[in-house]
């Protein structure tokens, strides 16, 4: 159970995000990931943007 929840809205004049509240999630673990991560990595990239701090 994940009980604070999804962030849904984002109120920017208060600069907070309202939660869906509680939600039942599934856990997986991932295994020897390294080569997915490299396939990601090489195909899409990752990019940060000074500003913002954010990547993608």
């Amino acid at each position: 159970m994940w009980m604070k929840g999804l962030f849904r809205v984002r109120d920017d004049a208060a600069r907070v995000w309202t939660r869906s509240g509680p939600i039942e999630v599934i856990l997986k673990r991932l295994n020897n990931i390294r080569e997915l991560i490299d396939h990601f990595i090489n195909n899409f990239g990752i990019t940060r943007d000074n500003i913002s701090n954010v990547c993608f």
